[in-house]
């Protein structure tokens, strides 16, 4: 039942969805350290397909303001388009969606959710996951 479960952890949340933050939860009861490396897990699967991959240049940094219940998000590059910011609990629950049009290298979101709990954060583009986050609030 383990091994199971541990592979579902494993696997890209865009591919396996909820199911795989559920397996996630179960996973910290037996290993806490465990490090779920989704950027790399979701571009070699959808690589395959023949989806575009992110160059090493484009960076897009999580900056979180407990103080002002806000995420800033920084990046190196112009953010030009639509993009869609996800919200998921560690049981794989959206808790949020925000669509954005956006024009620069900056964005900030209201951010008025529990603290002392770790959030998943997904932002796509022409939807399509452009950067994955793990945010403990």
């Amino acid at each position: 039942m383990r091994n199971r479960i541990e592979s579902i952890a494993y696997q890209c949340p865009r591919k396996g969805g909820a199911s795989v933050y559920r397996a996630r939860t179960l996973m910290n009861a037996i290993n806490p350290h465990a490090v779920y490396n989704d950027d790399v897990q979701c571009n070699a699967i959808f690589a395959r397909k023949g989806r575009v991959q992110k160059t090493n240049e484009q960076q897009l940094i999580l900056k979180p303001n407990k103080l002002g219940n806000e995420l800033k998000f920084e990046s190196n590059i112009n953010l030009e388009g639509n993009f869609q910011v996800k919200v998921f609990d560690v049981l794989g629950k959206e808790l949020l969606v925000n669509n954005l049009r956006l024009n620069n290298t900056t964005f900030t979101l209201p951010f008025n959710f529990s603290k002392n709990a770790i959030y998943f954060i997904t932002v796509l583009s022409n939807n399509q996951s452009f950067f994955n986050f793990k945010l403990i609030w």
